[in-house]
């Protein structure tokens, strides 16, 4: 899991801005590396021939430790993530992930009939089934009558 906080503008300062905590049901996580990006001057280094881009620092961020508990309500666990008081524009964080209750047979399971299912379809029908995103399967079948049929009150 990557968490970034983008710097598209200078400022905001060196808080965390609206960060919410980070809730993973069922999901352990462990803190792997984090940085952070400081500007020292904005004014232009680049060249003719040569982008520079700005005088910059990068800076570790402190190991952030992830607690893992359980939902008294529902009995499942989850790990929860606070992102850091200081994490400013321009930082990132990542974390392993992993879910100790998935069968360990789990990619097989997956994998079965795989070959058969796909071994009929050609090249535009694989890219539909692999790489087709959920506006694009709206456009192209009855969800989105439905869809602005229940914007519309109907």
């Amino acid at each position: 899991m990557l968490v970034a906080r983008t710097a598209f503008s200078a400022g905001g300062g060196k808080s965390k801005g609206d960060a919410p905590q980070i809730r993973l049901e069922g999901t352990r996580v462990k803190f792997i590396a984090g940085s952070t990006v400081t500007i020292n001057s904005s004014a232009s280094r680049d060249t003719n021939s040569t982008l520079k881009g700005l005088d910059a620092t990068i800076g570790a961020i402190s190991p952030v430790e992830a607690s893992f508990e359980k939902d008294q309500s529902t009995g499942l666990s989850y790990s929860s993530v606070a992102v850091p008081e200081e994490f400013p524009r321009g930082s990132v964080m990542v974390f392993a992930t992993w879910m100790d209750e998935l069968p360990t047979d789990l990619d097989e399971l997956c994998a079965k009939g795989a070959k058969e299912a796909f071994a009929e379809l050609g090249m535009v029908e694989l890219n539909v089934v692999l790489y087709r995103a959920d506006g694009e399967e709206r456009d192209a079948s009855e969800l989105r009558f439905r869809f602005h049929s229940c914007r519309a009150g109907h």
